[in-house]
């Protein structure tokens, strides 16, 4: 199917499918902004977008930490810094999956593992 170029930049159409639990939310959250939908839409696609680079920075600055710490470390040492950490990907992993509203409870769990990983 052919694109037809549009007449209005910036103006959209979108349909929710409201059997779909999460577009039906985002419907309900849409109708009781009026006249101020676009605002909210612009505003949640910016901190979508602002937390999904943070939390890629977040990520490599805790790959270099846990590389560097697992460098110190002895080999015996190592196996446990290695399980430590696989434990707490799986609990950052189901946070996320949990809590995908916000996100805090992720910010939280990196947060104490790159301190953990500086006081060693």
């Amino acid at each position: 199917m052919k694109m037809v170029e549009k007449r209005m930049h910036g103006r959209f159409t979108l349909q929710f499918n409201l059997n779909d639990p999460a577009q039906a939310e985002v419907a309900r959250i849409l109708e009781t902004k009026g006249r101020h939908k676009s605002a909210f839409i612009t505003e949640a696609i910016q901190n979508y977008t602002k937390n999904a680079i943070l939390m890629q920075t977040m990520g490599e600055a805790l790959d270099e930490r846990i590389r560097a710490a697992i460098a110190r470390q002895s080999e015996a040492e190592k196996s446990v810094i290695c399980d430590t950490v696989a434990e707490g990907a799986a609990e950052v992993d189901n946070t996320a999956q949990n809590d995908s509203k916000t996100g805090a409870e992720d910010y939280d769990a990196i947060r104490q593992t790159m301190l953990a990983f500086d006081n060693q």
